[in-house]
């Protein structure tokens, strides 16, 4: 059997999205969005819920929400089962969910899309930045707040970027890997100058966390006063690069 993606219409699949959430971040009943808030706006065409189905089971999922401009969908949430992260099985679940999004999209008469994430989950930061192109719109610093205290980033400022995807314009611009080390690091912001620059961040932050909390905590402070300095300055962020043979991610930021 192959991936199915396909909208979320009968209520066994509400319910299974639901649970696939506590699943997916570990969180509990209060952070939740239930089944009969995702039920309600599939019936009322207030957004988007789309599965990805293996075999019957289901594996993701893509929750999007409308939004005053007519023009724009935000995503709250997309997920995928740990299992089926990262491309394994030869898989990408979340790039299937993304396009199956756009498609839908589209046809709405929708042209961007947006959402927030994590600048230090380097999965998403890859698929968002070198796979889909988007941009970032600005920099939240602890947006969560509290929430911190619950699910995967328990321990850390809940630090998001919200990024707008333009779905007319599709090709991202990478960056060739061998002028990686020709872009000048930058770790603080009295260090960003020139046409581009390049920031490294943890390869695996979940990781870095069971090592040091307080390490991981120091590259959220750090990479939240570069990204807020350099967007003020103009920049924005062309490409994410992961090194995988070499344990390194780093953001390339550039001046349009």
């Amino acid at each position: 059997m192959k991936l199915v993606v396909r909208r979320i219409t009968g209520d066994d699949d509400f319910s299974a999205i639901e649970k696939l959430q506590k699943d997916i971040w570990g969180i509990d009943d209060i952070t939740t969005v239930p089944a009969h808030i995702l039920q309600a706006v599939c019936k009322y065409d207030a957004g988007f819920l789309a599965g990805a189905f293996y075999e019957n089971s289901i594996i993701g999922f893509l929750f999007a929400l409308n939004t005053r401009d007519r023009q724009v969908q935000y995503t709250h949430m997309i997920g995928v089962n740990p299992e089926w992260q990262s491309g394994r099985k030869g898989i990408n679940v979340g790039t299937t969910l993304n396009e199956f999004h756009k498609s839908e999209a589209l046809k709405q008469g929708i042209m961007f899309i947006e959402w927030t994430f994590d600048p230090l989950h380097s999965n998403n930061a890859n698929l968002n930045f070198h796979k889909l192109g988007v941009k970032v719109v600005r920099y939240e610093p602890d947006a969560y707040g509290k929430s911190s205290e619950v699910g995967i980033y328990r321990g850390m400022p809940t630090d998001r970027v919200l990024v707008r995807w333009p779905l007319k314009s599709y090709l991202p611009t990478n960056v060739d890997i061998c002028d990686i080390e020709k872009i000048s690091l930058v770790s603080t912001p009295d260090e960003i100058n020139g046409y581009s620059f390049r920031m490294e961040v943890p390869f695996d932050i979940q990781v870095l966390k069971k090592e040091s909390i307080e390490s991981a905590c120091a590259f959220r402070l750090q990479s939240r006063e570069v990204f807020i300095e350099a967007l003020k300055m103009g920049y924005n962020v062309k490409d994410f690069i992961c090194l995988k043979n070499e344990s390194r991610n780093c953001y390339i930021f550039s001046r349009e």
